[in-house]
């Protein structure tokens, strides 16, 4: 009697343990199951939850190009500075021909290597969607850097002709025979030749600069400068009755390139007193939110939608 019972009481207990692992088993599969629809799991994440699920020292996911090319590891936590490859570490878990879950601490029984190889493809699996995601990025990126160059010589395809036209009707009328002309009017055809050139070769100069940062060929060179010692250097080539200035000596430094921000603001006063109504000065101001400046550009013109070509009217403020 007291055999039968007590084989009865271990067989009730190895099923009591075999139900309490499977519903474990369950709820780790289903916490798998929602992370990869959700796509809230990251990778160090995921490893952090293997190691405590498994209570390793450390977790590590490791690639290989091929088969004769050197390990690399893709994401890891805890101790993983002996897991440089799944031949060093307790436990290894393949995941395809070129990645492999690798952990350290002790020996797992066989019964849990089907719960670390669905938590090895879900490794898997958060590693492609950071690829994709970073690819998808880069894509983006490319995408409206291409938007921005197929779109810049339509936009400034106006204030390029200008000049161009102002020019070639003044050295047609010089070149006439029809016309004698005095030296005054010679030397107003002239200055206004002068004039257009400058004005393309400073419009050539921001396509330059333009097309050079968005490259990546020239880097910014940021340091902290005042306010007011940039930017009325970038009102020299407007009218000084056209522009009223409003940059507080006592607004904190700010973090910039200097020859940029002062190509910035010029480009923008030019275009705002450009296409402002005459006596109608443009207003250039800065002042601190918080913990930021803010330069602002206002002028009573019609509107960027109204102009030709890429006429800002504010600057984004500067941390």
């Amino acid at each position: 009697m007291a055999i039968s019972v007590a084989s009865v009481v271990d067989v009730a207990a190895r099923r009591t343990h075999r139900a309490a692992r499977l519903r474990a088993e369950s709820e780790i599969l289903s916490f798998l199951a929602g992370s990869v629809l959700r796509g809230e799991t990251t990778l160090n994440a995921l490893l952090e939850r293997v190691r405590e699920t498994f209570a390793m020292d450390a977790v590590a996911l490791l690639e290989r190009e091929s088969e004769t090319a050197p390990w690399t590891c893709s994401g890891s936590v805890g101790d993983t500075s002996p897991l440089a490859r799944p031949e060093d570490a307790d436990v290894d878990m393949p995941v395809g021909d070129h990645m492999a879950l690798a952990l350290s601490g002790r020996v797992l029984p066989a019964e849990d290597r089907r719960v670390l190889a669905a938590f090895a493809a879900q490794a898997a699996v958060v590693l492609d969607r950071r690829r994709l995601q970073s690819q998808a990025e880069n894509a983006r990126k490319l995408a409206e850097g291409h938007r921005t160059r197929t779109a810049l010589p339509a936009a400034v395809s106006h204030d390029l002709r200008t000049p161009f036209a102002g020019i070639k009707a003044s050295v047609s009328s010089l070149r006439s025979d029809d016309i004698g002309w005095s030296d005054e009017d010679q030397a107003e055809l002239l200055a206004g030749i002068e004039e257009g050139a400058d004005r393309l070769d400073h419009l050539v100069g921001n396509l330059l600069d333009m097309s050079r940062v968005q490259t990546g060929t020239v880097t910014p060179l940021i340091r902290e400068v005042d306010l007011d010692e940039v930017v009325p250097m970038a009102l020299g080539g407007v009218p000084e009755d056209s522009v009223v200035l409003d940059i507080p000596e006592d607004l904190p430094m700010v973090a910039v390139d200097p020859g940029l921000l002062e190509r910035s603001v010029a480009t923008i006063v030019e275009n705002a007193v450009k296409y402002s109504p005459d006596g109608e000065p443009v207003l250039v101001s800065a002042s601190a939110l918080g913990s930021r400046v803010e330069v602002r550009v206002a002028d009573r013109g019609p509107g960027p939608r109204r102009r030709q070509g890429p006429h800002l009217r504010t600057v984004p403020a500067l941390r």
